[in-house]
């Protein structure tokens, strides 16, 4: 009984529960942003639009962006190209933030941390409205904004 005992069990891994997330609000939105920010251990790819840039800076989350590159997570962040982003971005010092040289000023804000989770704004009437956003950690999805996101960045090369 005690060789029985003795054996290795086997490891089942929990199936991930992949869901989908609605938030709404500028508040729950920055509370999951900085939740999923202070998760992330590799990598964060960072699509920025002018219309949240200012929003993103004032709430802590580009400071949290740098903070993380200094931890050693290569973060990346990408942002259409003005003034005001080029302010922003100015501020952040982080060494991997390009300007998309394709016209990128419809593509909504997102973050993806880890090829494991995305959050995606969703902002009605050209981002004066009210805002949204969409978080999950449904595979497909991530592959398709991560794909997105490279495509942006390595268009600027």
């Amino acid at each position: 009984m005690d060789l029985w005992l003795s054996l290795p069990k086997p490891e089942i891994e929990p199936e991930r529960r992949e869901v989908f997330q609605i938030l709404e609000g500028e508040e729950q939105i920055s509370l999951k942003a900085d939740e999923i920010l202070g998760k992330t251990g590799k990598e964060v790819s960072a699509f920025i639009s002018e219309n949240d840039i200012a929003n993103f800076y004032h709430s802590g989350l580009l400071d949290k962006l740098e903070k993380a590159s200094r931890k050693g997570v290569n973060v990346q962040l990408l942002t259409n190209y003005s003034p005001k982003t080029c302010f922003f971005v100015e501020k952040t010092k982080l060494k991997k933030a390009k300007y998309s040289k394709m016209n990128a000023e419809d593509i909504p804000t997102f973050i993806i941390a880890d090829n494991e989770q995305l959050l995606l704004l969703i902002r009605k009437e050209n981002g004066k409205k009210k805002v949204a956003a969409l978080w999950t950690n449904y595979d497909a999805f991530i592959k398709t904004m991560k794909t997105l996101f490279n495509e942006l960045w390595n268009n600027n090369d």
